[in-house]
């Protein structure tokens, strides 16, 4: 029987397998791939709040949709409490033998599209895809690589980190990681600048953006592609995810 996606938990749940809401493809044909989820509640700072009436995380296949879900009380997290996620590819923290996507350069385009129903109490949440794209092939981040963020919705606008303007349809937002945290690196924040529940972007272009700071980003590797919900202390959010479909399109 093929695994489902389901998993819940307080820490770093985490399993293997398929899901009826996503497609992945090559050139239009589909890739026959794992996607991995986890509960990934990184923010949260002491093991006493790892209990689910404090923090809680779940990913689980309903009828009509793929539930992204998460809850937090007034607990100490960082920003951010946890991001409930799926993920394609072979993260910087994965050690498993995974779908490797390979080189920027190798791509004509890499279409992504996405439909859902997002809803969120409390001081943040979004829904978000969160991409990494390093320098290196294989080893953990470095202060050369990048985290690509494509926020699709929020219950709260965010204004953070330097405003590069408006850039198809989305605000851009860059900021520098701090060195002691992921060992540095470049955060590009996307965001769309209207509500639609339906959305269709080429991750190619946006990696394209990139070189505003980074040069030579068409040899970086993107390592993974991943997608969830952020969400903050004093928030409960839960995302029905209908259907992403991402196409590798070679060159």
């Amino acid at each position: 029987m093929e695994r489902k996606l389901d998993v819940g938990g307080s820490k770093f749940e985490s399993s293997i397998g398929k899901s009826n809401f996503i497609i992945f493809k090559k050139n239009g044909k589909i890739l026959d791939e794992n996607i991995t989820s986890i509960t990934n509640l990184w923010g949260v700072e002491n093991n006493s709040d790892r209990i689910s009436d404090k923090a809680l995380a779940l990913i689980k296949e309903s009828n009509d949709s793929l539930i992204f879900y998460g809850k937090a009380s007034n607990i100490k997290c960082r920003n951010i409490c946890g991001y409930p996620s799926i993920r394609i590819g072979k993260s910087p923290w994965d050690k498993r033998d995974l779908f490797e996507i390979g080189q920027v350069k190798k791509y004509d385009k890499i279409e992504i599209s996405t439909h859902w129903a997002f809803k969120a109490n409390g001081e943040f949440a979004n829904f978000v895809y969160d991409i990494w794209i390093t320098k290196n092939k294989d080893g953990y981040l470095t202060e050369d690589d990048i985290e690509l963020m494509v926020w699709l919705d929020k219950n709260k606008e965010f204004k953070s980190w330097e405003d590069f303007g408006n850039f198809k349809g989305f605000n851009v937002r860059f900021t520098k990681k701090t060195s002691n945290w992921n060992n540095g690196g470049f955060i590009f924040a996307f965001i769309y600048l209207n509500k639609n529940n339906k959305r269709k972007f080429d991750l190619i272009k946006l990696i394209d953006y990139c070189k505003k700071k980074i040069a030579n980003v068409k040899c970086y590797y993107i390592r993974s592609i991943e997608l969830g919900t952020e969400f903050a202390k004093n928030t409960e959010v839960q995302v029905k995810l209908k259907k992403a479909e991402v196409n590798f399109v070679t060159k």
